[in-house]
């Protein structure tokens, strides 16, 4: 269930009103901070009988008020500096409200991003399914994203191949 928070609205009272917990509400969305919600923020409430995925991470997250690399690193199991690196953002600097972040992803090597785009289009050996290209190509979008304009010497080739 979604629920958007209203004026006057804490974690705590969301959480009883629900039957969950503060820490349940926490892992079921990104908060770094429990006590700075908004109004309007949509929360996913947990269900005891539903195993949902994470609210508002993948594969963009929308930097709310308060969020700083150094929280929001962890919540997408990455490093300060790795998740840093993926968003090109120097360590430690400060973010924008509303602007959007790459989450769950590193910085790939791009020779073998390449290389396994060039391989699966062509190998015959790769009879792969539906869902195998999409992990491929559609997660692969993303990790070229990471690389920004270093990715153009790896893609332009790409663009030509067969």
């Amino acid at each position: 269930m979604i629920y958007v928070v209203q004026s006057g609205d804490t974690l705590e009272q969301i959480a009883s009103r629900f039957g969950s917990t503060v820490a349940k509400l926490m892992e079921s969305n990104v908060i770094c901070n429990p006590q700075l919600i908004m109004v309007g923020q949509p929360l996913l409430i947990p269900d005891r009988d539903f195993d949902y995925h994470r609210a508002g991470g993948y594969p963009y997250y929308i930097v709310q008020y308060g969020d700083t690399l150094q929280c929001l690193a962890p919540q997408f199991l990455q490093s300060e500096a790795a998740f840093a690196a993926a968003n090109r953002l120097p360590a430690g600097s400060p973010l924008t409200v509303g602007s959007e972040l790459l989450a769950g992803f590193s910085v790939p090597d791009p020779q073998k991003l390449a290389a396994d785009w060039a391989r699966t289009a062509t190998d015959s050996a790769c009879d792969l399914n539906s869902m195998q290209m999409h992990g491929i190509y559609y997660i692969g979008s993303f990790q070229w994203e990471t690389l920004g304009e270093a990715a153009v010497p790896y893609l332009t080739p790409l663009l030509k191949h067969p």
